[in-house]
């Protein structure tokens, strides 16, 4: 082959890092989709979702001897989203608790879709009624190859902006 190879994110995984890192990284090198989560130690330290990811990533890593990563973003960015509606409805209303548990859903359910700006585990979360992919579009992904079996950001790839998902059907 001549041409790079393009893969989908199952490449970040640790079995089959492991298992393909030498000819993942033949030139012409293998690529994939991935998180920033996935590549947090290369992304600018002046970007925002660094300063969102490296407190919450470095921890994770110290107390589990693991990589952080897409998978691991996925539970922090819902117990981010749950923790910051329930502050938020709990501060406007404080008896919240107290009142039925279809009121609770309702209230909780929009506090989620306002969120806004919300530093979590994949970056920065905004969501919204029609909107709930949470991410900015263009800010959580990044593009990533392999090199002597390590995992390289490469930056000119992931300054290519996607679209934005189309607003949900009415």
């Amino acid at each position: 082959m001549n041409k790079p190879i393009m893969t989908n994110g199952a490449i970040n995984m640790k079995a089959v890092r492991e298992a393909f890192k030498g000819p993942f990284s033949i030139p012409p090198y293998t690529y994939s989709a991935a998180q920033h989560a996935d590549v947090w130690w290369q992304i600018p330290k002046d970007w925002p979702e660094y300063k969102a990811l490296a407190p919450i990533a470095s921890l994770y890593e110290k107390k589990f001897n693991e990589r952080y990563g897409w998978f691991q973003q996925i539970a922090i960015n819902d117990l981010a989203l749950i923790a910051n509606a329930f502050e938020r409805a709990l501060k406007e209303d404080p008896n919240l608790l107290n009142r039925d548990l279809q009121k609770i859903r309702t209230v909780i359910r929009d506090k989620i879709e306002t969120s806004k700006d919300l530093q979590a585990g994949g970056g920065i979360l905004t969501l919204s009624p029609t909107n709930h992919n949470a991410v900015i579009p263009g800010t959580a992904m990044a593009t990533i190859h392999f090199e002597t079996g390590k995992i390289v950001y490469d930056m000119n790839l992931s300054k290519v902006k996607l679209n934005p998902p189309p607003p949900a059907p009415k």
